[in-house]
């Protein structure tokens, strides 16, 4: 997943909630969205800032569902404590 990425830049991409939701925002609709219930392609803001909501089926969908790494932890370990993000 992240062969060649150096602990440095792992810790600085992931060292919040925000970079870790936006890698799966990017990584699943990077290419375009298309809803996962209908295959629609066309969207508006969903409930919050990582959602898209269908604007065929009106499905609310987070980036981090239907991905391999959904529901998944990404762990950063510092100097002085481990932190768990939920993404």
């Amino acid at each position: 997943m992240f062969k060649g990425i150096s602990i440095y830049d792992f810790r600085n991409q992931f060292k919040t909630e925000n970079g870790c939701f936006s890698y799966l925002f990017d990584l699943k609709w990077g290419n375009g969205y298309q809803c996962s219930k209908c295959k629609h392609d066309k969207f508006c803001k969903g409930r919050t800032k990582w959602y898209l909501r269908c604007t065929k089926c009106k499905y609310d969908e987070s980036g981090p569902s239907y991905t391999n790494r959904s529901d998944r932890y990404l762990y950063v370990r510092n100097q002085k404590s481990e932190i768990k993000m939920r993404c």
